[in-house]
């Protein structure tokens, strides 16, 4: 595969991941700010459990992402490769 199949192949898998950051940031924010209290634990059972399901997606691009050459990319694919190198190291 060459550079830009890669990177889209990344970026098709990273929109999984990004969905599940999404739902996770809605339903943190339903907590915050709307949810009754006996609601809370299973609110924190499904954040947990979302939180876990992003690390796994974005770990699992770890290997593509580090195989990417900065000179094989434009700036766009060197940015994707910043950004979700940092993601990555975070984790």
């Amino acid at each position: 595969m060459d550079a830009k199949e890669v990177l889209e192949k990344i970026l098709r898998e990273y929109r999984r991941a990004w969905s599940i950051a999404y739902a996770r940031s809605l339903l943190a924010w339903d907590l915050e700010t709307y949810m009754p209290q006996e609601g809370a634990r299973a609110r924190g059972e499904a954040l947990a459990n979302l939180s876990t399901l992003y690390r796994e997606k974005v770990m699992a691009l770890e290997r593509d992402v580090e195989g990417l050459k900065d000179e094989d990319l434009d700036d766009f694919g060197r940015g994707v490769k910043r950004v979700l190198g940092r993601e990555i190291k975070y984790f």
